[in-house]
């Protein structure tokens, strides 16, 4: 196949996977976007019978169907993704998988999260981080507990690109993903699918979400400026909460490190446009839009925190500090478990203690060179240091990827110099939105750690002006990149709807703007 005609493919496959919705009955909303029944605990649907569900031979979902050997009963989660319930045998699942060295399309039962550098969906997956082992064979046997992620894969020849815009991050060559969960009984139509990872399926309902709990900022407009308008947004200039709802209608797959197998019809490449994407939801969810317009996105993003929940839970390392890799997934679980009472949920530096978050190992309370005493932990900053090996090809040949503005620039290292690329390019700009919205949702102490979001103050207030000045005179004597962002203090979120929002709302959370000066 030609390039051109690579091209063409893909173009005609992106369009056809991101219009193809789950199949199920829904009414259309503002713009053509379908909504969705809001369900609160007077209108709480009841629990099926399994006679009154249907009896299907396949159920289909985003350009994904799953053939039964024999007809079953399926039901849809409250945000249309199908179950079945089990014993249940899958003989086809459209797009046919392929195997070995030519593996597209797969499929993964029970997703493990013991191994961060394996996946089991393509075998052009970068690092050689395929798996086949962990590709499901067909016929496959699925029981009460068991989730199958399938995927459709990217036609050969396409170059994979970020779906939010932007330059290629993961190079994954996983186009679309949906699961398909296996119950042992029916649920009601508002529940919540079971997280990938949750084997023990706890069902959580939309009834119960605490949607007074979400702030009510007047806001004026119905549209949110996005600044990179390439890939799923087409060009629009500004973006509804209903394009925002289906960034996140199917799920996100989050364990293979570096995001080398991530979802690339709808979902970034890189933790830092996640966090970009979070920052953005966040804060459209906490304005005054009619909850009817930000129903559909409120359950899309509290399933995906139940998904990284799952994760967490099943004992996944975590997300370390690794530039800007290891944010954007413990906000979704914090405001999930919030959003559905769970304490737990809500807390997963408790509940998940060796879970590693990257906003939690990039910030940290100590006097800096700029006069701050909550400083930027590094490019690389384990908890404890000794997590991350030695660098290699260093030409300091020492460790020095965590903490360094306890030292003066004129005592760096190029290795404190890539750290403090990263704190500009890809971290603080990206936790602004969701910083804000913990603040004023009061979900400090579900957070636990007070110098993320003294950090952030930090960000948006310090007067950069003095500061580059002398950085960037040992970054011209010493032969490194100088930085450029030289716009003074306040507003530097990488998004204009984000530092608006800042600007008239951070005032009304009780604490001091200068609290990044004099740690909590």
């Amino acid at each position: 196949m030609n390039r051109m005609a690579a091209v063409s493919l893909f173009v005609g496959i992106l369009a056809q996977v991101v219009a193809a919705p789950a199949r199920c009955e829904a009414a259309e909303g503002p713009q053509g976007h379908s909504s969705v029944t809001m369900y609160m605990r007077e209108n709480a649907p009841g629990t099926p019978r399994l006679e009154d569900l249907p009896l299907r031979e396949s159920v289909s979902e985003h350009g994904i169907t799953w053939t039964f050997e024999k007809p079953a009963r399926v039901g849809q989660f409250v945000t249309g993704s199908w179950y079945v319930v089990g014993p249940v045998t899958i003989a086809k699942i459209d797009p046919a998988p392929t195997y070995g060295e030519n593996a597209r399309n797969g499929s993964v039962l029970n997703i493990p999260v013991t191994d961060r550098n394996a996946s089991g969906f393509d075998s052009r997956v970068h690092d050689g981080r395929y798996k086949a082992s962990l590709a499901a064979k067909l016929p496959l046997t699925m029981k009460p507990g068991d989730a199958l992620i399938s995927t459709i894969s990217m036609p050969e020849g396409a170059k994979p690109q970020e779906p939010s815009g932007g330059g290629t991050q993961s190079g994954s060559p996983v186009l679309s993903a949906c699961v398909l969960t296996c119950l042992a009984a029916p649920a009601p139509a508002d529940a919540f699918r079971p997280g990938y990872c949750d084997r023990t399926q706890t069902i959580r309902l939309a009834r119960n979400l605490r949607r007074e709990l979400l702030p009510r900022l007047p806001y004026g407009k119905d549209t949110f400026a996005w600044p990179m308008m390439g890939g799923i947004w087409n060009g629009k200039k500004a973006t509804t909460a209903e394009d925002w709802a289906d960034r996140y209608a199917r799920p996100w797959l989050e364990i293979c490190w570096f995001n080398f197998d991530a979802a690339l019809a709808y979902q970034p490449g890189y933790g830092h446009i996640e966090a970009r994407m979070g920052s953005m939801v966040s804060l459209i969810l906490a304005t005054d839009l009619p909850a009817e317009r930000k129903e559909r996105l409120l359950l899309n993003y509290v399933q995906h925190g139940l998904d990284l929940y799952s994760i967490a839970r099943a004992g996944y390392y975590g997300w370390a500090a690794f530039g800007g890799h290891g944010s954007a997934r413990k906000w979704p679980i914090v405001l999930a478990g919030m959003m559905l009472g769970d304490e737990d949920m809500a807390t997963p530096n408790k509940s998940c203690p060796n879970c590693l978050f990257g906003e939690d190992m990039q910030t940290m309370y100590g006097k800096g060179w700029t006069g701050a005493t909550v400083v930027f932990g590094g490019h690389m900053y384990g908890s404890p240091l000794s997590f991350w090996q030695a660098n290699p090809g260093s030409k300091e040949g020492d460790k020095d990827g965590g903490p360094y503005e306890h030292k003066a620039p004129k005592d760096w290292v190029s290795w404190n110099h890539q750290s403090e690329s990263y704190r500009r390019c890809c971290t603080g700009n990206s936790w602004v939105g969701y910083a804000l919205v913990a603040q004023l949702m009061k979900a400090e102490k579900y957070w636990a750690h007070d110098a993320f979001f003294d950090y952030v103050d930090r960000w948006m207030y310090e007067d950069q002006g003095p500061i580059l000045e002398e950085l960037n005179k040992v970054c011209t004597e010493r032969g490194w990149k100088v930085f450029k962002d030289g716009r003074g203090p306040g507003r530097r979120a990488s998004e204009a709807f984000v530092n608006e929002m800042w600007e008239k709302y951070r005032p009304m959370v009780e604490k001091p703007t200068d609290g990044w000066k004099k740690a909590r």
